[in-house]
């Protein structure tokens, strides 16, 4: 009874008669574990370029302004203790990184690393999700003929 029941679950997959190639590639385009490591690609491919952006130069712009009350010897000497003043700042600063003990060049390398590793995670991802969609399908076929031959024997 519980064979008869699968054997009628598995009728409508059947009926589509997709190939294998066409299972494999709906798989590999939906299956939400290798959207995971492909993000995870994409993710480490940001990092590697975040590292790198270490040998580039920066530029950091400051601007800044607000009210300021001094007590100091000057304020005191021009009678203006406890008078408000209004404070500008500006500032423009470009940095350059000249040599840091070859820390950024070593993070380049790991992110790198990193990369490396999630594509072939994401390839060994890939490679075990296609055989399983095969061993499905052979699976399918396999009690696809059983049904044939039980019915050719009643």
């Amino acid at each position: 009874m519980i064979i008869l029941s699968f054997l009628m679950g598995l009728l409508p997959v059947v009926a589509y008669a997709q190939s294998l190639d066409e299972a494999v590639q709906q798989t590999l385009l939906t299956n939400p574990n290798i959207q995971t490591s492909k993000f995870n690609l994409e993710a480490a491919s940001a990092l590697r370029r975040q590292a790198f952006a270490g040998f580039l130069p920066s530029v950091d712009v400051v601007l800044a302004r607000g009210l300021e009350e001094s007590d100091n010897t000057t304020t005191r000497a021009t009678e203006l203790v406890n008078q408000r003043f209004d404070r500008y700042e500006r500032s423009l600063v470009l940095n350059q990184m000249l040599y840091d003990g070859f820390g950024t060049s070593n993070y380049v390398k790991q992110q790198d690393a990193i990369m490396v590793a999630t594509a072939a995670r994401l390839a060994t991802t890939r490679e075990n999700t296609s055989l399983q969609v095969a061993q499905a399908y052979l699976e399918v076929l396999k009690t696809d003929q059983l049904v044939v031959l039980s019915k050719q024997n009643l």
